[in-house]
């Protein structure tokens, strides 16, 4: 992979460990496979790296103009944020946290190192392998498990906003999938952000009016969108591309990739992915267990 002139370089400490590569860069972080200095360990370390917004002076993050110093320092306590919900929580298939600090004038978050690859990747191989999209059969068993993930973090009021393909990790030899990077996480009775990151296609639509009706409905949208993406191999329509509100399903171009679904798999999995994926919060499947009580019934996992 390409490494930008922003990251860290092999060799460089930071505090107890030394950097041996960059495993990945976002928009808002860098990440950073790291060794400890006396231990010997292998780790993962994020830094809270937001590009459009700060560079690197002599190692130290600083914002790039004097008008950004407060969406930064806005920023900097969101990762704050997702730093302490990672640290509290303890679940199979959550990434476990058991570091964070501040250095370089930013923060630091170390988790454990896993051999594996994105569920993205993943998936960008089986394509070409295969030349299809995935059978039902073949991803309810880690979608299940990313679901209880998700309703584990629900059932203490944290909302991921940012389910996708790239924040599923898949354990090698295992195939045991983990949720990762929860840069965009709401508390329910936390402070509302600005900057929280969304993707295209995996955002639902209440994203793009800010916190307000953020809520477990929200992450439904995000899995449900992934596994349309993977059964049908097509690229997800831009969350803007869709409507706002419920009309007729030939107007939301989402409604395109559900036919695949029915095509490639049943009318029953299509429907109910359907319902979790509508515009509207107010007609969408509501929580997390609800979505996977309905995915059951038409489903031979159980």
């Amino acid at each position: 992979m390409s490494v930008s002139s922003n990251a860290l370089n092999p060799g460089d400490r930071i505090q107890r460990y030394i950097v041996k590569s960059v495993l990945g860069e976002g928009g808002f972080g860098i990440v950073y496979l790291a060794e400890h200095r006396w231990l010997g360990y292998e780790v993962v370390i994020k830094e809270y790296f937001p590009n459009k917004a700060v560079c690197r002076q002599n190692g130290e993050v600083l914002p790039l103009f004097s008008e950004e110093i407060e969406f930064y320092q806005n920023a900097l306590h969101r990762f704050e944020l997702e730093c302490q919900t990672l640290l509290n929580l303890d679940h199979p298939n959550v990434v476990y946290v058991y570091d964070s600090f501040y250095a370089n004038n930013t923060a630091y978050m170390v988790m454990h190192y896993e051999q594996g690859t994105t569920l993205d990747h993943y998936f960008s191989r089986f394509i070409n392998q295969h030349q299809r999209g995935c059978y039902w059969d073949e991803i309810q068993e880690p979608m299940f498990c990313i679901m209880d993930a998700l309703a584990f973090i629900h059932e203490r009021s944290i909302f991921h906003r940012d389910v996708k393909p790239q924040n599923i990790f898949i354990r090698q030899p295992s195939q045991q999938p983990l949720l990762l990077d929860f840069g965009a996480v709401k508390l329910s009775s936390g402070r509302l952000s600005r900057y929280a990151p969304r993707t295209e296609g995996y955002a639902a639509p209440e994203q793009m009016g800010g916190d307000d009706y953020i809520g477990p409905w929200t992450d439904v949208h995000g899995i449900a969108a992934t596994i349309v993406r993977l059964l049908s191999a097509h690229m997800l329509p831009y969350t803007e591309e869709r409507p706002a509100t419920d009309g007729p399903a030939e107007q939301d171009p989402m409604s395109q990739l559900i036919d695949v679904v029915a095509m490639n798999e049943n009318v029953a999995l299509a429907e109910v992915l359907w319902s979790a994926l509508k515009p509207s919060v107010k007609s969408r499947i509501q929580t997390i267990p609800e979505l996977q009580q309905r995915l059951r019934q038409v489903s031979r996992y159980r």
